[in-house]
């Protein structure tokens, strides 16, 4: 057992002295350069100024890069592609996603149903990218951004005006959930 713990004691310092940090012992002055020593050149100070200049204006490039556009760049309707989303209960919607004079739309087919829905500041969130024409509401996820066809975890949500007590409220209906892309 002696043995053993010296066996692998010795791997272990061999590891743990190649993982050290050494510095090259200074040269004596009066010994001749062996053909293996590197001389290291110190940097002149305005080179190093040089460099750092030229990082700051990198990191000013992209600074002032335009940030990525929500969802992408979106072609106009006519050319906008539908994409198909399952949803829970054997549903089916079909949505495409185009670039309008309001910025990012939706158009959404479902159940014979077709409308355009505008991207909505209002009812989005870090989370999520709702597309809303005050009647109906298309919410999807926000974890791709830049391609509102990949995102997942639709929803449609009908908002209805119900007269009650001699106030106006709004009565969400949720038409279709859990919907997610079919590939």
């Amino acid at each position: 057992m002696p043995a053993l713990k010296s066996f692998l004691s010795l791997p272990l310092l061999l590891v743990l002295a190649a993982c050290s940090p050494s510095e090259p012992a200074p040269p004596a002055a009066s010994a001749p350069k062996a053909a293996s020593t590197v001389e290291y050149t110190k940097i002149p100070a305005a080179s190093t100024a040089s460099a750092a200049a030229s990082d700051v204006a990198a990191s000013n490039a992209m600074a002032s890069a335009p940030a990525p556009q929500l969802g992408g760049a979106l072609p106009p309707q006519n050319q906008a592609k539908w994409q198909s989303y399952a949803c829970e209960e054997g549903q089916k919607i079909d949505v495409r996603y185009y670039k309008s004079d309001a910025g990012p739309t939706a158009q959404i087919r479902h159940k014979g149903l077709s409308i355009s829905a505008p991207y909505s500041p209002e009812l989005s969130d870090e989370d999520l990218s709702a597309f809303s024409n005050g009647e109906l509401t298309w919410t999807i996820s926000n974890l791709v951004q830049t391609d509102f066809y990949q995102e997942t975890d639709g929803f449609l949500v009908r908002h209805e005006k119900i007269d009650g007590a001699g106030e106006e409220s709004i009565v969400d209906d949720l038409l279709a959930q859990g919907c997610m892309p079919v590939k």
